[in-house]
């Protein structure tokens, strides 16, 4: 499997519910094993708790806040480890 390189907002764009979704690496690009999303939120994107079973989930956080099962965070701040 040959390796790839997608730039900022480089990649297949999808809507998904008030999100723009882009598809940096699918399943068909890695053999079944990742999927790679970039995902723009608009303010106040509101999502209904949810599981994904049988699949895990990771988030980077490129901008300030995030609220997660409800409760606002910071996860970390752009630059800082």
């Amino acid at each position: 499997m040959a390796g790839f390189v997608l730039g900022p907002g480089e990649g297949p764009v999808h809507e998904f519910h008030g999100s723009m979704v882009v598809i940096k690496a699918s399943g068909e690009d890695t053999l079944g094993q990742l999927g790679v999303m970039e995902f723009s939120y608009p303010p106040d994107l509101r999502v209904h708790p949810h599981v994904h079973d049988g699949e895990g989930e990771m988030f980077y956080l490129w901008h300030k806040y995030v609220a997660l099962a409800g409760r606002p965070c910071c996860l970390r701040r752009p630059g800082r480890p």
